[in-house]
């Protein structure tokens, strides 16, 4: 009996959650985990918001890995990344996690005193 099991958790500048105004740049953070007893295959990592999409081979039982993509504000967002891979039997397994991303839009008006 094989308990295959793949984790994915999602950060934002090493958060659930930035904000920023429009072109801030920001670092997302991927860290795939073999939560699984069994080695897994063909561990891909897929976000299409940021178009992002790596293989990152094979992951012994309790292995992970950690990827890191910099991208920049352009709207609000809650953008989620899937991570799936093989079992030794050829079964697939998934997970996925979301990370926001809050636009803000500070602006100043300039009141004459009359």
């Amino acid at each position: 009996l094989i308990n295959p099991g793949v984790s994915v958790a999602k950060t934002v500048n090493g958060g659930e959650t930035a904000t920023g105004t429009n072109g801030t740049v920001i670092t997302y953070a991927f860290v795939v985990s073999n939560a699984g007893d069994v080695t897994l295959t063909n561990v891909y990592v897929n976000d299409p918001l940021l178009t992002y999409s790596n293989n990152v081979g094979t992951l012994a039982a309790g292995q992970s890995v950690t990827v890191s993509v910099a991208s920049t504000i352009s709207a609000d967002l809650t953008n989620l990344v899937t991570a799936t891979g093989g079992d030794p039997l050829g079964g697939p397994i998934s997970s996925t996690d979301t990370a926001v991303v809050d636009r803000i839009n500070p602006a100043i008006a300039i009141v004459p005193i009359r």
